[in-house]
């Protein structure tokens, strides 16, 4: 099933999750933008888990002590959200 997005909206939502992931150790970045971009991406997607996840480790807050794999967690969700997008 194709996805309503087109590809450049679908490159700045990856660059807004990019960028979330490389400020999450210092910043709250459940900005409107980066919660938005997961389900923008995943609308039609195979598989959903990797957007679930993704939104899962936003959830985390930076003064937890499970934060310091908040970002790994990100990290893998975003690089299966990638191959997702590919298909």
């Amino acid at each position: 099933m194709p996805r309503s997005g087109t590809w450049i909206d679908d490159v700045e939502a990856l660059a807004v999750l990019d960028d979330a992931l490389h400020h999450c150790g210092t910043e709250n970045m459940r900005t409107p933008a980066v919660v938005t971009a997961p389900a923008e991406l995943g609308l039609g997607a195979a598989e959903a888990w990797p957007f679930a996840q993704f939104r899962h480790a936003l959830d985390a807050s930076i003064d937890q002590p499970a934060a310091d794999g908040r970002q790994q967690l990100l990290n893998a969700s975003l690089n299966a959200i990638r191959r997702v997008c590919r298909r």
